[in-house]
């Protein structure tokens, strides 16, 4: 019984040898179009190919020496991906996707071991854009602090407009000369205060990435790059889940979206609020 694989390249030889039929069949320029359309294609590919295999022995001399690409056993495991890889690589002339793709082979090479997702991850390198990368990227930076400081800012103003109310009665107690509270309160209050500054300043400067503006987009683009990427599991809408944000206003990483950006080898940098 054919694999699924024999039995898709089976069915691509077949589309090709209608088409070359039906081409074959336009008098002077079916001849024409049938000989270049076929010419261009197979030059296309080469032409990717010599590409990648340029960018691979550059990742290759710029790889890190405890990798020991030298002494690496070449497993079925490793000619397989070696494949998987270049059968991609074939399909994209973009540089970048070339690149991680070639990051993936090398990092792959040693291992017998398929890292989980493989080939999905391999194929979302072909099918993300770069600004869909570069969100990914940035949304990343964002410790878990910064977004317990959206979904949490509410919760804590609320909890401050609470304590101010008692603050005020303590207050009128101790005009009055009677015991109270009043000091342990006000600085109850006041730490909760300061807590609500850090919080906002947080939200204010991480505000400034998580929006259109900052990739250079407009707004209908930004959000059907996003929802595209929540749709893949990548990223996931917390600000409407705790119902104080509009949807795909508050967008977070998730742990398939944090695989995928270790599998394809992008720096990893937490974000940090300009100092106050």
């Amino acid at each position: 019984m054919k694999s699924q694989k024999e039995t898709d390249m089976a069915l691509s030889s077949g589309a090709e040898g209608v088409l070359k039929a039906v081409l074959s069949n336009i008098p002077v320029i079916g001849t024409l179009l049938n000989e270049s359309l076929f010419e261009v294609r197979a030059r296309v590919k080469q032409d990717r190919l010599n590409h990648f295999t340029t960018l691979l022995s550059q990742v290759i001399l710029e790889a890190d020496p405890s990798l020991d690409l030298c002494s690496a056993v070449v497993s079925e495991r490793v000619a397989d991906l070696t494949e998987e890889v270049f059968a991609r690589a074939m399909k994209t002339s973009a540089k970048e996707r070339q690149a991680r793709l070639a990051r993936v082979l090398i990092h792959g090479i040693g291992s017998n071991i398929k890292p989980d997702f493989e080939d999905q991850f391999m194929d979302l390198i072909l099918e993300l854009s770069e600004t869909q990368i570069h969100i990914l990227n940035v949304h990343a930076q964002f410790p878990s602090t910064v977004n317990e400081s959206f979904l949490k800012y509410g919760t804590l103003m609320a909890e401050i407009h609470e304590r101010s109310k008692g603050r005020s009665k303590e207050q009128e107690y101790k005009s009055k000369g009677w015991a109270n509270n009043s000091d342990r309160v006000e600085a109850e209050v006041r730490l909760l205060e300061k807590k609500a500054r850090e919080m906002e300043r947080r939200r204010s400067e991480s505000m400034k990435v998580r929006g259109e503006e900052y990739y250079g987009l407009d707004k209908p683009t930004y959000e059907a790059l996003t929802y595209a990427l929540i749709g893949r599991g990548l990223l996931m809408d917390i600000g409407v889940v705790n119902g104080e944000f509009k949807a795909g206003e508050i967008l977070s990483l998730t742990s398939y979206g944090k695989r995928f950006l270790e599998f394809i080898k992008e720096p990893m940098r937490e974000w940090q609020a300009d100092p106050a």
